[in-house]
């Protein structure tokens, strides 16, 4: 009798740890992702900061006189590529997610604005050579080696902001290759074929050009969002300021909220943005679905806001 009790008692125990092993969370940050943000400090240097979805559990990951904005999650979530400001110029550096091991990739020109491939293994960024004014769409390593250009411009055309597609084919950005005005194009990279997506026009009630920057390719590759209105505008003005969304292809095309800056969450389904502005006070951070509804407020930061990016999670 009693070895039968033993047996059955092994069975259940047996049972019971196989079932804890099945619903076990590996490691505890499994299901949790981190935002990262350039932001005012203390001393009101902008500099790079993580912090939970919500706004909480904030963590400075630089620091110094030397300013640091335009961070960005490498397809991993185990790096940060960012960019340091000085009147000599910008640079773009790579650190650990925790801010450790920073290492500097760019060291001539201009150099902002990057974006990971989807496999980690490159980064797509804008450049210009010291003392030229506009700007490039160049890839390299992730190590910082084998610099080139994707985008080859005359004096007066400016490429910027490059967004890589999920399937790693193609990348978006700004330029204002075609009449002037800043507009949503992306370069297939198999090709090198060019597609205009967006078109700016000439608002005449308000005697000002409505123009489309800073693209953000969605992680699922569905989408595209995107800031559309009156540069040097901001919500606190009556000018048009707004972010949209697109399909990929650039059809289907809806405002869907006040704001700028737009970024996604991992899972494609919240556009996170800049609200509004209550300098010198706070930046609002809003979010809403592509589709347009469940707006809200996500969290409030710094002004000196330099953008922003949601962490993958694996």
């Amino acid at each position: 009798m009693n070895k039968l009790i033993k047996l059955i008692l092994t069975i259940c125990l047996t049972q019971g740890i196989i079932q804890c092993s099945k619903s076990k969370v590996v490691g505890p940050n499994r299901n949790v992702s981190l935002i990262a943000v350039a932001e005012w400090d203390n001393t009101f240097k902008t500099h790079i900061f993580t912090m939970s979805p919500d706004g909480k559990n904030k963590k400075q990951l630089t620091s110094g006189q030397t300013e640091y904005w335009m961070p960005v999650w490498s397809p991993d979530g185990k790096k940060i590529a960012y960019v340091s400001r000085l009147s000599t110029g910008m640079n773009i550096h790579v650190m650990d997610a925790d801010g450790t091991n920073p290492q500097q990739l760019t060291s001539t020109g201009t150099n902002m604005a990057p974006s990971w491939s989807p496999d980690g293994a490159k980064i797509a960024f804008a450049h210009n050579e010291p003392g030229a004014m506009p700007l490039d769409i160049w890839l390299m390593n992730a190590d910082g080696t084998n610099k080139k250009a994707l985008t080859t411009t005359s004096v007066i055309v400016d490429n910027n902001v490059p967004a890589w597609s999920a399937d790693g084919q193609k990348i978006a950005f700004t330029s204002n290759r075609n009449g002037g005005q800043c507009q949503i194009w992306t370069i297939n990279l198999i090709d090198s074929t060019f597609t205009q997506l967006t078109t700016a026009w000439f608002y005449s009630i308000i005697g000002q050009w409505i123009e489309q920057k800073v693209p953000a390719w969605s992680p699922d590759g569905k989408y595209i969002a995107y800031w559309q209105g009156v540069e040097g505008s901001n919500s606190t003005t009556n000018m048009p300021w707004n972010v949209c969304v697109m399909l990929a292809d650039g059809t289907n095309k809806r405002l869907v909220a006040p704001g700028d800056d737009p970024s996604w969450s991992p899972d494609s389904k919240t556009i996170i943005h800049v609200w509004k502005t209550d300098c010198p006070a706070s930046v609002s951070i809003g979010g809403i679905s592509p589709d347009g509804s469940n707006q809200r407020l996500v969290f409030q930061t710094n002004c000196g806001f330099g953008r922003m990016s949601w962490q993958p999670v694996k």
